[in-house]
C-alpha cells in the first residue's frame, strides 16, 4: 500500500491510504524452437519464396501482446523484421518471408534485444540452420503431342487431345506442375501436371499433362502456359506455343475430270 496527498490552490488537503497489487514479472522468456513451414523428411529447414517461420516461446507473465520479437535475416539479404502477430500461447508468426537469389546453408537469429512486453530480454534457442533457396525449376524441354481418337496426329485440330511432357531441373524435394488450358479448352486454367524424378539420385524430373479434347474451333494460334513449383515455393512460368487446326465436316470429292 501506499498513501496520496493532494492540495488545492486554496490549501484544502487530502491524503489516502492505497491498497495497489502489483504483479512483478522478473522472469525472462524462453525460446523453445524456430521452425520453418518448409521441412523436409530429415528435419531441414528452407526459406525461399513467400516463406512462414514460427517462433515459440515458453513465457509466464506479461507475453508478447506487443510484438518485440525481432528477426535477423541478414544472412538471406533481408533486414530485421518484426514479427506479424504473437498469439498466448506463446507464438510469434513471421509471414511472407521472400528472399533474393540467393542458395546454400544460412543462419538466421532472433534479434538481442527482443524481450516481452515489460522488457525481459528472450533467452534460449536463438539461432535456427536454415538452407536458402530462391532459385525456381529450370524447364529444360517441353513436348506436345496430339491424338485422335486414341491415334498420335502430326498437328492437333479442335476435338483432339493433347499430351504435354516437360523435362525440369529441380533440386529440392518436391516439384507440382499445373497447365492453363483456358485457351484450348473452356473454362479450364488450372489443369495439374504428375511429376517424377527420374532416378532418386538425379535433379532431373519428368512432368506429364494430359488434356481433355480441344473445344475452340479452329484454326488459330496459341500458347499454353505451365507453371511448375518446388518445395520451397519458388514457380517459373512457361509458355509453350500450340497451333490448333480446323476441322472439315461433310463428304467431299477431290477428284476432277475432263474430256479433250
Amino acid at each position: 500500500s501506499f498513501s496520496i496527498s493532494a492540495n488545492d490552490n486554496f490549501n484544502n488537503a487530502v491524503q489516502q491510504q492505497v491498497n495497489l497489487n502489483l504483479q512483478v514479472d522478473g522472469t525472462a522468456p524462453v525460446v523453445t524452437s524456430i521452425a520453418s513451414n518448409r521441412a523436409d523428411s530429415t528435419g531441414q529447414q528452407y526459406i525461399g519464396s513467400n516463406t512462414t517461420i514460427t517462433v515459440n516461446l515458453q513465457e509466464s507473465g506479461s507475453g508478447f501482446s506487443q510484438k518485440k520479437v525481432w528477426l535477423d535475416l541478414s544472412s538471406v539479404g533481408l533486414e530485421k523484421k518484426q514479427a506479424n502477430y504473437c498469439s498466448p500461447g506463446w507464438q510469434c508468426v513471421f509471414e511472407n518471408i521472400s528472399i533474393p537469389l540467393i542458395s546454400g546453408q544460412r543462419i538466421i537469429t532472433i534479434d538481442p534485444e527482443s524481450s516481452d512486453d515489460v522488457g525481459n530480454v528472450v533467452t534460449g534457442t536463438l539461432v535456427l540452420q536454415i538452407r536458402a533457396d530462391a532459385q525456381g525449376p529450370q524447364v529444360q524441354q517441353v513436348v506436345v503431342q496430339a491424338f485422335r481418337n486414341g491415334q498420335n496426329v502430326s498437328q492437333p485440330a479442335t476435338g483432339d487431345t493433347l499430351k504435354i511432357t516437360a523435362t525440369v531441373k529441380e533440386a529440392s524435394p518436391s516439384l507440382t506442375a499445373a497447365a492453363n488450358l483456358s485457351s484450348l479448352v473452356e473454362q479450364l486454367d488450372a489443369l495439374d501436371g504428375s511429376c517424377q524424378r527420374l532416378s532418386n539420385s538425379s535433379d532431373t524430373w519428368g512432368c506429364v499433362f494430359e488434356t481433355p479434347a480441344i473445344s475452340f474451333s479452329g484454326p488459330f494460334q496459341t500458347s499454353v502456359k505451365l507453371r511448375f513449383t518446388d518445395f520451397i515455393g519458388n514457380s517459373v512460368d512457361y509458355a509453350v506455343p500450340v497451333r490448333v487446326l480446323g476441322v472439315l465436316n461433310g463428304t467431299f470429292n477431290f477428284w476432277s475430270s475432263s474430256v479433250q
